[in-house]
């Protein structure tokens, strides 16, 4: 029988605010208080009144007193107006929290969604948490919008476990879940795999979670994605079989069905570049040869995503921070899955920053073909941060082409055009540095030359 440990949380000591980033104009949009303790656990027990405010009208209470029912987080539904960034700001004594930036849409557009789709629970060998405490915690306190457990290649009942959690907490238009699993069987890399429906097949036992799992999902029509993790580092420690309990991707092996995506960032560091571009932020920062750039340069087409890998049992948990952001118009499953497919996405080391990109009018992730005698390549672009932004880069193939200053602002956009032939395919994306050096990543747009040629 597992060992079971109870843990609860201590007395309050901060506040966590955070907002639905792209609700509707004039419609009501999420608003999530938290009040967790010292190491970001639920602060159940409080019973204290919090004040709100907003830089607009957006119709909120002007202070809420917590309940014994609240548990420690209280949602609230505001109406912002459009064309305005809104903050809100939640205060007690001497707590404070601010949201991230809300931008209102008109009704159509695609919202922006935040999640962490890469954590663990008890159901893993090597993590804590009760399966359902997870998800709640990830709607409850740290206010996403989509999550799923990835654990470690769980079997029987605890694969039916698993799975059982993750469609009791999907609720299509507040809060989505993905039925996922973590490969780490593999000398090819770690990967994680996301299906489109309710259930997943059942579990082969595999050794290769590459080709020959590409080949099992083939057969039997079954929609997943399977995206690689820490691509570019390894554990330095190796297991009984030979294998490194996490390494670096193989990038010799492709399959552009299934592997639509890497995880750009995660608590180990981010990936993106041969030494980071933060390598203090990795726990080895050493460079193995597999980054995110290297497997565009080799030709691979891959969204990017980030996300914690926690083993807490606590998604979104600030302290173990990064994120997936989807831009969709469906907020269900099936609807944030197609737009990961669609890699209509992109990452952040942790705060709900937005990213809007664009290529000749297409969003990020798109594919492109010029019409014949066609060579200009439009960008376009606009970022809110969570706070003050200090650079804003732009790369085609890799390489910065232009960098844009923050200047102290939250709110950048810009534009840059591109006239010259285009012999080959290029790849374009968003590089996002603000001052307190969180980062965001737009997933790239490739533009192929007239004809196709790539």
């Amino acid at each position: 029988e597992p060992f079971r440990v109870s843990a609860k949380g201590g007395p309050a000591k901060g506040l966590w605010c955070t907002a639905e980033a792209r609700p509707v104009a004039g419609q009501p949009g999420r608003v999530t208080v938290a009040v967790v303790d010292e190491h970001g656990n639920p602060a159940a027990d409080f019973r204290g009144a919090v004040k709100l405010t907003c830089n607009t009208e957006a119709g909120l209470p002007s202070s809420y007193a917590f309940t014994q029912a609240d548990a420690g987080s209280h949602e609230f539904q505001g109406r912002f107006p459009k064309d305005v960034v809104s903050r809100v700001t939640v205060t007690c004594e001497a707590m404070t929290a601010v949201s991230n930036p809300i931008l209102p849409r008109s009704d159509g557009e695609p919202a922006i969604y935040f999640g962490d789709i890469h954590s663990h629970s008890m159901l893993s060998s090597d993590a804590v948490g009760d399966p359902d405490a997870a998800y709640e915690y990830a709607r409850r306190f740290a206010g996403l919008d989509f999550a799923a457990l990835s654990d470690h290649a769980p079997r029987a009942a605890r694969w039916e476990a698993g799975v059982a959690a993750a469609n009791r907490h999907n609720k299509a238009g507040r809060f989505v879940t993905f039925v996922a699993f973590e490969s780490g069987d593999s000398p090819h890399g770690h990967r994680n795999i996301y299906y489109r429906d309710d259930t997943g097949p059942d579990l082969p036992l595999l050794k290769n979670y590459n080709e020959a799992w590409w080949q099992w999902l083939a057969e039997r029509n079954v929609r997943a994605l399977t995206l690689p993790h820490h691509p570019n580092t390894d554990s330095g420690v190796r297991l009984a079989n030979g294998n490194l309990a996490w390494g670096p991707t193989d990038w010799s092996v492709r399959n552009d069905t299934y592997q639509r995506l890497v995880e750009i960032c995660q608590t180990r560091g981010s990936f993106e570049a041969p030494g980071g571009p933060n390598p203090e932020l990795r726990i080895r920062a050493k460079d193995c040869g597999a980054s995110v750039q290297t497997a565009l340069a080799k030709g691979f087409r891959l969204g990017f995503i980030g996300s914690t890998d926690t083993h807490s049992g606590r998604p979104g948990n600030p302290a173990h921070s990064a994120r997936c952001a989807i831009l969709a118009r469906d907020f269900s499953r099936t609807g944030l899955w197609d737009a990961l497919y669609a890699r209509t996405c992109y990452a952040t080391t942790g705060k709900h920053i937005l990213v809007l990109f664009e290529v000749n009018g297409k969003p990020m992730g798109s594919e492109i073909t010029l019409a014949a005698r066609e060579t200009k390549r439009q960008i376009r672009w606009r970022v809110v941060g969570v706070g003050p932004l200090k650079r804003v880069d732009l790369l085609r193939n890799n390489g910065v082409v232009k960098s844009w200053a923050g200047e102290g602002k939250d709110d950048v956009a810009g534009e840059f055009s591109l006239a010259e032939p285009l012999a080959a395919a290029e790849w374009w994306y968003l590089r996002v540095i603000q001052d307190d050096a969180e980062m965001a990543w737009s997933s790239p747009v490739w533009v192929d030359a007239p004809g196709g040629a790539k």
